[in-house]
């Protein structure tokens, strides 16, 4: 449905990513992006093309029509796949609120599933490198949030999982 939507064939790792979980729900990826469902998707893949410079080429415009909306970080920020054939099909860039898109040349955004599995070690070693160094935190309720590694922490408390803290690796099975 969503595709059909869109007008777009969606990556194959897309369309498995979203028959599994359809987006992330609560679970943030590092820089706190949020994947979409795919209704959400579509819905802001068709917002995106209809808003945007409709007379300007597709290469001036803030957004192209090549770029479907993947994840959002609520702030205005965002990570779409590149739809467009040829070699950079399902490559994943990142969108910054103000200063339109790029291709980051790191391994995890090469396509989704390679975002995935990064966003998963990230998970379990409780840090992740990217264009910024993120560290898992805990925000006001205790839920993990991902934070700027070099940015000013206001620590919480000394317990696992106060305010600004970092939050510690889950042991593995082996380690318990």
């Amino acid at each position: 449905m969503a595709e059909r939507r869109c007008g777009l064939v969606f990556p194959e790792d897309l369309v498995a990513s979203l028959r599994r979980h359809d987006g992330s729900g609560e679970c943030l990826l590092p820089g706190n992006y949020r994947l979409s469902g795919a209704a959400e998707l579509a819905k802001d893949y068709v917002w995106w093309i209809g808003s945007q410079q409709r007379d300007l080429p597709d290469e001036l415009r803030y957004w192209r029509s090549s770029w479907l909306p993947l994840a959002g970080n609520g702030v205005g920020d965002s990570l779409f796949v590149e739809m467009a054939p040829g070699n950079q099909l399902g490559r994943i860039g990142a969108h910054a609120h103000g200063d339109g898109g790029r291709f980051d040349d790191l391994p995890q955004y090469t396509f989704l599933q390679a975002l995935l599995g990064w966003a998963a070690q990230a998970l379990s070693d409780g840090s992740a490198t990217d264009v910024l160094d993120y560290m898992l935190t805990a925000d006001e309720q205790g839920l993990p949030y991902w934070e700027d590694a070099d940015a000013e922490r206001c620590v919480g408390g000394l317990g696992h999982g106060s305010p600004g803290e970092p939050l510690r690796r889950a042991l593995t099975p082996r380690e318990l």
